[in-house]
């Protein structure tokens, strides 16, 4: 398992980033997307879940995008009848209109 949040530095993103892309035995990465939203090359994944949604949407829709591209499933955890429900069905919603 590796883990990226706000007390990780480039130089150990950097390190932990390319142990998941060639360590088999590394088969969870644990990040904030706040920490892990730019840089970082994780496209040996095949699935990413959501557990945190980020208080602005264009920061969510690019994770969603970059994941697209590299053909990857994405779930999102989120709560039902919260604010942050409401904001994960309009990214929905916006992704599969683009």
């Amino acid at each position: 398992m590796m883990r990226i949040d706000g007390r990780s530095n480039a130089e150990q993103r950097g390190f932990l980033c390319d142990r998941f892309q060639r360590d088999e035995t590394v088969r969870v990465a644990v990040l904030s997307i706040t920490a892990a939203n730019a840089g970082i090359n994780l496209s040996s994944a095949s699935l990413v879940v959501f557990a945190e949604l980020f208080w602005n949407p264009g920061v969510s829709i690019t994770a969603h995008f970059v994941l697209y591209i590299f053909g990857l499933i994405a779930i999102y955890l989120v709560e039902l009848e919260t604010l942050v429900a409401i904001v994960c069905r309009v990214l929905i919603v916006l992704c599969c209109v683009c």
